[in-house]
């Protein structure tokens, strides 16, 4: 009888470690499929990214042209009939000479044409981009405001023209000097 108690015990013993590690198996090929084939997502979790709007383009074509020394002062794109009108003001933060105030002035101007019409998805968009420019000025009294100091406009007549294939800086300091228009321009930056 003694020996009957014993053999049961063996046995059990034996199921439940046998059971053990049926459940233990069970368990890590469970993980090792989830992880294999993750469960499928709703719409709602999955984090879709929205494509930027041709303003939005625009936008970050002229931000990437400012500085410390350049801010955007405004930036105004019209819609007309599908092909973009747009108003670019920047200011120089500082006042510095007159003859340093123009290379930056220019160098800037040059850039924000060149970006505008070089990137060929913003370009085809286009109809012409006024580039207005303010910086600190001294009246004849000492008395100092920020005031417009040039305007220019490159129509896209002109800027689709451009062979953008070429060298950058021949493009940015010989061909679009002899195609931007002046609008205006103050007496002082004439004169330096």
């Amino acid at each position: 009888m003694n020996d009957s108690i014993i053999d049961r015990k063996k046995e059990w013993k034996a199921a439940f470690i046998i059971g053990s590690i049926m459940a233990i198996i069970i368990f890590v090929l469970g993980f090792v499929v989830s992880k294999l084939n993750p469960p499928a997502k709703n719409n709602a979790d999955v984090a879709v990214e929205k494509p930027l709007t041709d303003e939005e383009k625009i936008k970050n074509i002229v931000n990437r042209q400012m500085s410390n020394e350049i801010t955007l002062k405004n930036l105004k794109i019209d819609n007309d009939q599908g092909k973009y009108v747009i108003a670019i003001g920047f200011a120089l933060n500082d006042f510095i000479s007159l003859s340093s105030a123009n290379s930056q002035i220019n160098s800037t101007i040059e850039n924000i044409y060149y970006s505008l019409y070089s990137d060929t998805k913003a370009a085809r968009k286009i109809s012409s981009v006024i580039v207005s420019v303010y910086m600190p000025m001294l009246d004849k009294y000492g008395n100092k405001s920020i005031d417009s100091v040039e305007t220019t406009v490159l129509d896209a007549e002109d800027g689709y023209k451009i062979n953008f294939d070429g060298d950058e800086n021949t493009i940015k300091h010989q061909i679009l000097p002899g195609l931007i228009k002046v609008i205006n321009i103050h007496p002082d930056l004439t004169n330096s």
